[in-house]
């Protein structure tokens, strides 16, 4: 039960991580490497405590629940990009189409 909690709180704050540096986009493309670190200091935090608070565990275990803090917390991040990348296919569509993004027509 305990790891599910750390889990659904993992994949929550991700979710809002991925929110908060969407809405601030003027910190892409120059903090990159920090902005990844910080997912994965998430991950590697969210493992950790699932370890220390569910353990003790052989090595390999231990770290089977980091990797899977990993899987958990890429998933809103994958789900992110994903989005993104149909929204830039319907932009082009619609351009292609004739259709201005804004949704006026050209003239």
């Amino acid at each position: 039960m305990v790891s599910a909690v750390i889990y659904i709180s993992l994949f929550i704050v991700k979710t809002a991580y991925a929110v908060v540096i969407e809405h601030h986009r003027q910190w892409r493309p120059n903090w990159d490497a920090v902005l990844i670190a910080i997912g994965w200091a998430f991950c590697v935090i969210a493992g950790l405590i699932d370890v220390t608070l569910t353990g003790p565990y052989s090595t390999l275990e231990g770290i089977s629940r980091i990797l899977f803090a990993f899987l958990i917390g890429g998933i809103p991040i994958f789900i992110w990009q994903v989005l993104k990348i149909i929204q830039s296919w319907f932009e082009r569509l619609l351009i292609h189409l004739g259709g201005d993004i804004d949704g006026n027509s050209p003239d």
